[in-house]
């Protein structure tokens, strides 16, 4: 104690320490509660603000990178459904002028067979009558050579 007292002696510290002491303690106290509180809070909103909305920002991107995955899935999907739509109905439609080509082709080919069955029956009567004055155009001939 007396190390102390010594201590104190040499720096010249009176009885007004503990008075400075009891300002010092009753200065910090009242800062405390008009300043350094309200630099915690405004300190703590900041960070609330900054690192926290860092955390949500994230959580919207990856959530906004499923549904970007989800939506590319389905438009795939729809892609692949439209394309299979696209090409039943065009193979449908081929189907169908490849038989309406076909029943036009047995009508032609109907009417081509008639027309030939016509030709060939007129070319038959036609050359009936050829043979048939083919007599009498000979005997007209001789008789020409002859007279």
């Amino acid at each position: 104690m007396d190390l102390v007292l010594s201590v104190f002696k040499k720096l010249n510290v009176d009885q007004t320490v503990f008075i400075q002491f009891a300002i010092l303690v009753a200065l910090f106290f009242l800062l405390k509660v008009i300043f350094f509180n309200k630099l915690q809070f405004v300190l703590e909103l900041r960070e609330s603000k900054t690192t926290k909305l860092e955390d949500n920002a994230n959580k919207t991107f990856s959530k906004a990178e499923s549904l970007s995955q989800k939506y590319k899935e389905q438009i795939d999907k729809a892609y692949v459904e439209a394309q299979n739509k696209y090409n039943k109905r065009k193979t449908e439609i081929l189907d169908r002028e490849r038989q309406n080509i076909k029943s036009a082709e047995n009508q032609i080919n109907q009417e081509v067979e008639q027309e030939r069955v016509k030709f060939v029956a007129e070319l038959e009567s036609k050359k009936k009558e050829v043979l048939d004055n083919a007599d009498s155009l000979a005997k007209n001939l001789v008789d020409k050579f002859v007279n």
